[in-house]
């Protein structure tokens, strides 16, 4: 049982950050408004659109997310494939791309519009 929650929060946890990747392509919010990224990531996984993720829902949403980063479609993450998943997210935070992610560029991207 434990092991499943864990698993469960960890699927939650990416499902939450490539939502907030996907949401990149949205217009600008102002700053310190945080109420149209956390709408955001529930439309995207609330496909009936009833504000409430349900258990299917979110099923769903996370073999989405396995799939997406399971590049050779074997049911199974490879450290590559996992590794693949967080360099693009790296990339994404390192707005200088100097290899490196600093609390500014950290703060930005998590905390304003995903840029």
């Amino acid at each position: 049982m434990a092991r499943l929650v864990i698993q469960s929060a960890i699927f939650i946890a990416l499902i939450m950050v490539l939502t907030f990747c996907d949401a990149q392509d949205m217009p600008p919010k102002p700053d310190g408004d945080k109420r149209g990224e956390q709408k955001t990531i529930i439309q995207k996984i609330d496909v009936n659109s009833d504000d409430m993720i349900s258990h299917s829902e979110f099923v769903d949403s996370r073999n989405k997310l396995f799939s997406s980063i399971d590049t050779n479609s074997n049911g199974r993450l490879s450290l590559d494939e996992f590794n693949a998943y967080t360099e693009k997210w790296f990339a994404n935070i390192d707005a200088n791309s100097d290899g490196a992610i600093d609390c500014d560029e950290a703060t930005s991207f998590f905390m304003h519009d995903g840029r």
